[in-house]
C-alpha cells in the first residue's frame, strides 16, 4: 500500500512533481507548442489546461479526481434504519443474514432494497463508526477506539494515577492449594511514569489495601533500585467503590491529598494506568507458566502453576526492568525521567508522623457490657464507654491493625481513654469507679424526682389524673367473712 501523506498518495505526488517540470520546462521553450506537447507526450488539450491553471502552491497541481468522495450513495432510509435496528439487537449478525432479512421483509413493498454489496458498501463507510460500536459494544469502543486527549504535567507527584486489575495469569495459593487469578494494585506517577509501587494480591482489594499501597508509595523504600518517593498533590483513581469509601476519603481529607473526579466511561483521565497494566500483562504475564490467553492456559497451570508469594518478587523484579527501559511515550527511560524533573519535584518534604495519623481504617462497632472488640479482635475499653452500652462508635485503626492508636469516635465526640482491657488493672478500677458514679448518679436523680412528684400540685385533670386512673384500674378487695357469704363462726372461750 503507498504511503499517504497531507497531499494525496504517491501517485498523485508523482503528477504534482511531473507538472512543476512541464511549468519550468514550459517557461525555458524556445519552439512551438506542438514541438513542446510532442516531445514531452502531452495532448494539446492537457497543454492547454496546464498552461491557464493559477499556480500559487503545490496543492494547485494535484489531480482533484483523487480527493473526490464521489456520487452519494442512494438508499432508502427507511429500509437502512430497519437494517441498523436488526444489527442492534443482534450485534453478531453478518451482512447476509441482515440481507435476507431485507429481502423478507421489504418483498412484497414498493420499497427499493438495497444489494448486498450496496449495504455492504454502506455499513462499513457510511455507518461504520456506529457499526463498530454496535458490535464491541459502546463502553469498549468509547475505551479502546475513541478519541482522546491525554493529560499532562510535568511535576514529579503532582499527579498520581491509583488503580487495580486482574492479572493474567493463574497462581497456586497456598492456603488453599487452589489455583486463583491474582490482582495487581499500583500507583504511577503521570510526570515520570514511574510506578511508585505495586502490591499483588490473592483477593480483590480493599480500602485499607489501597491505603497500604499509598503509604508505601510516598515513604521512601531504601532500595537502590526504587529512589522513588513523595507525597502526592493530586490522585487520579477509578470510580471503583473502594475510592469512594469513608475509609479512603477520610484518610485523603486528613493527609491534604486532593482527590480528582474521573468522569464515567473517560479513559484519558486514568490513560496512563491503563497503558501500564496493558504492558505488564503483556510483558510478564504472557512469559509466565499460568498465562491465562494462551491455548490450555489452566491445564497448563494446574500442572506446574507458581505459587502466590512468588509474584510479588517477579513484579518487582519486572520494575526494575520497567524503569530502566526506553519508554515511548517519554522518549526516554522513567528513570532518567525522574531524576531529570527532581528539582522541580513536589512533596520531597513530608510529616510521616501526619501521615501514619491520617492513614487508618474506618469501622463501626456496637459497645458492649465489656467494652468494644476491633475487626482485628483486640478488646479495647474505656471508663467513658460506661454510659454507652449499645450504643455505635466510629473507630479508626491504625493500618497495621495495632491497639495503640485506636481512635474512638460518639457522634463525632472522641472518646479519651481507649486502651486494652486484658491484664490492666488500673483501667479496670477506673470503669468500675465510673459505673458505680454512674449508678449513685442516676439514683440521685429518681430520688430528686420522687420529691418533687410529692411537692408537685395535684392534677385535677380527669384526663391526666394518674394515681385516679391506678385507683380505678386496681380490683375490689373483699374481706375473709365477704369470702364466707358473712357466716362467722362463734370461738370458745378459755372459760368454757
Amino acid at each position: 500500500m503507498e504511503a499517504k501523506t497531507t497531499l494525496g498518495n504517491g501517485s498523485s505526488l508523482s503528477k504534482v512533481t511531473r507538472r512543476q517540470h512541464l511549468l519550468d520546462a514550459l517557461k525555458k521553450c524556445t519552439g512551438t507548442l506542438e514541438e513542446f506537447a510532442a516531445e514531452h507526450g502531452l495532448s494539446r488539450k492537457t497543454l492547454y489546461n496546464l498552461r491557464k491553471k493559477k499556480v500559487e502552491s503545490p496543492e494547485d497541481l494535484l489531480d482533484a479526481r483523487h480527493f473526490g468522495k464521489g456520487r452519494q450513495a442512494r438508499r432508502d432510509d427507511r429500509v437502512m434504519a430497519h437494517a441498523l435496528a436488526y444489527k442492534e439487537i443482534h450485534p453478531k449478525a453478518a451482512i447476509r443474514q441482515i440481507h435476507l432479512h431485507l429481502k423478507e421483509t421489504f418483498d412484497s413493498s414498493n420499497l427499493p432494497i438495497p444489494s448486498y454489496g450496496q449495504l455492504k458498501h454502506s455499513f462499513r463507510n457510511e455507518y461504520r463508526e456506529l457499526i463498530d460500536m454496535i458490535e464491541r459494544g459502546g463502553k469498549a469502543w468509547f475505551q479502546e477506539s475513541a478519541i482522546t486527549v491525554r493529560r499532562s504535567t510535568q511535576h514529579l507527584n503532582k499527579e498520581w494515577q491509583i488503580d487495580a486489575t486482574q492479572l493474567d495469569t493463574w497462581a497456586l495459593s497456598m492456603r488453599t492449594m487452589q489455583l486463583y487469578r491474582p490482582w495487581l494494585l499500583s500507583a504511577i506517577d503521570s510526570a515520570s511514569r514511574v510506578v511508585m509501587a505495586a502490591m499483588v494480591l490473592d483477593r480483590e482489594p480493599t480500602s485499607r489495601d489501597g491505603l497500604l499501597l499509598l503509604r508505601k508509595a510516598i515513604l521512601p523504600k531504601n532500595a537502590p533500585e526504587a529512589p522513588y518517593f513523595g507525597k502526592v498533590v493530586s490522585l487520579v483513581p477509578d470510580n471503583h467503590q473502594i475510592w469512594k469509601s469513608d475509609t479512603f476519603l477520610n484518610a485523603m481529607l486528613l493527609a491534604d491529598i486532593h482527590i480528582e473526579p474521573v468522569p464515567s466511561e473517560a479513559p484519558q483521565a486514568k490513560g496512563k494506568k491503563e497503558r501500564w497494566f496493558r504492558t505488564i500483562k503483556e510483558q510478564l504475564c504472557a512469559n509466565l507458566v499460568g498465562y491465562t490467553n494462551q491455548s490450555g492456559g489452566l491445564a497448563k497451570a494446574k500442572q506446574r502453576a507458581i505459587p502466590g508469594p512468588l509474584l510479588q518478587g517477579l513484579v518487582d523484579k519486572y520494575l526494575a526492568c520497567y524503569h530502566s527501559t526506553y519508554h515511548e511515550g517519554i522518549g526516554i527511560s522513567p528513570w532518567e525521567l525522574w531524576h531529570q524533573l527532581l528539582d522541580s519535584a513536589e512533596g520531597l518534604l513530608f510529616d510521616a508522623k501526619l501521615l501514619a495519623a491520617a492513614f487508618k481504617v474506618v469501622a463501626v462497632v456496637e459497645v458492649q457490657r465489656d467494652g468494644i472488640r476491633t475487626p482485628e479482635g483486640h478488646h479495647l475499653n474505656a471508663a467513658a464507654l460506661t454510659p454507652l452500652v449499645g450504643e455505635k462508635l466510629t473507630l479508626k485503626i491504625p493500618l497495621d491493625g495495632y491497639a495503640d492508636g485506636v481512635e474512638a469516635f460518639y457522634k463525632g465526640e472522641p472518646i479519651a481513654g481507649l486502651q486494652i482491657i486484658e491484664g490492666n488493672e488500673v483501667l479496670a478500677k477506673e470503669i468500675a469507679a465510673s459505673r458505680l458514679e454512674q449508678v449513685v448518679k442516676l439514683r440521685k436523680i429518681r430520688k430528686t424526682l420522687r420529691k418533687a412528684l410529692k411537692l408537685a400540685p395535684p392534677v385535677t385533670t380527669d384526663a391526666v389524673d394518674v394515681k385516679k386512673q391506678r385507683e380505678q384500674a386496681k380490683p375490689p378487695q373483699s374481706s375473709p367473712a365477704e369470702e364466707e357469704g358473712g357466716n362467722i363462726p362463734e370461738l370458745g372461750t378459755e372459760e368454757e
